[in-house]
């Protein structure tokens, strides 16, 4: 079997990859030239690339939601992986629906495909050779704040701002919106995720603040993002002491309010009928 005669290359990679996903094509790796070929009898210079068929790609997402931050987005992926027939269309609508999430999901399969392919053409190359590939290009970065942005409200922003109210008051009489007081924050396709709302404490340098990030979008950091701009809001107007209220069901701020000075003075108990 001849040897490779062109340095590996990131278009190499490419090449493979892209034979790794072609379904319709029983494509191998020319070591001669690098170029992918269908499969010629009695030429030695061609190899099979990486398996990858229905069931790695199953696997590759059943790993792809557990590692998802968001328990609650993390259990809908799996539930779907686990109901049946259709589960590859099914995951892809569920991704559709949230253009953050179908994104993180192309980059961690790019990236464990990568890793893969990588992995194989070290069986075949000199690890010299790989030094110019890395397992992990620079720009695949997982899911980051630069996808959400955090504004200050609008009148436009009354009606969804309404719905995610009713969500947080819990069926309680909805406040009257000063919308001065509120920031809410945006995914990529113009979507309110949250809000927080700074209100007015029981002395006049005191204030409260609001923190409310929809279930799906909780433990991205969302919550830390509209916390930090509220206190440099409050801090520009002059408020000494503020309050914050945390449900037991939105934790994502705890460890971020202990690391910003902020501690625990109470323990509301409630008992339900």
């Amino acid at each position: 079997m001849a040897g490779l005669q062109h340095k590996l290359t990131e278009e190499i990679l490419d090449r493979v990859l892209y034979g790794m996903e072609n379904q319709r094509e029983n494509l191998r790796l020319d070591l001669a030239d690098g170029t992918l070929k269908t499969k010629k009898t009695g030429d030695e210079n061609l190899v099979p690339l990486p398996p990858w068929g229905p069931n790695e790609g199953y696997r590759l997402r059943e790993q792809f939601a557990a590692t998802l931050p968001n328990q609650a987005v993390s259990r809908k992926l799996q539930n779907i992986l686990s109901s049946g027939s259709g589960v590859f269309r099914r995951f892809k609508n569920a991704l559709a629906e949230r253009p953050e999430l179908e994104k993180l999901w192309r980059n961690y399969k790019m990236r464990e495909m990568r890793k893969i392919a990588v992995s194989w053409l070290n069986r075949w190359y000199d690890a010299q050779s790989l030094e110019d590939l890395d397992e992990e290009p620079e720009e695949w970065d997982d899911i980051t704040l630069s996808d959400f942005t955090v504004r200050q409200a609008r009148q436009t922003d009354e009606g969804e701002l309404r719905k995610l109210f009713q969500h947080e008051a819990d069926g309680e009489d909805l406040p009257s919106l000063n919308i001065e007081n509120i920031l809410v924050a945006e995914a990529p396709e113009r979507k309110l995720t949250g809000f927080s709302r700074l209100g007015n404490g029981s002395e006049e340098k005191d204030a409260t603040l609001s923190v409310y990030v929809q279930p799906e979008y909780r433990n991205l950091g969302i919550e830390q993002m509209l916390a930090e701009q509220s206190l440099g809001t409050a801090k520009a107007r002059g408020i000494e002491t503020i309050s914050i209220i945390i449900p037991n069901s939105q934790t994502a701020l705890n460890s971020w309010l202990e690391h910003n000075g902020f501690y625990p003075v109470c323990t509301t108990w409630i008992r339900e009928k």
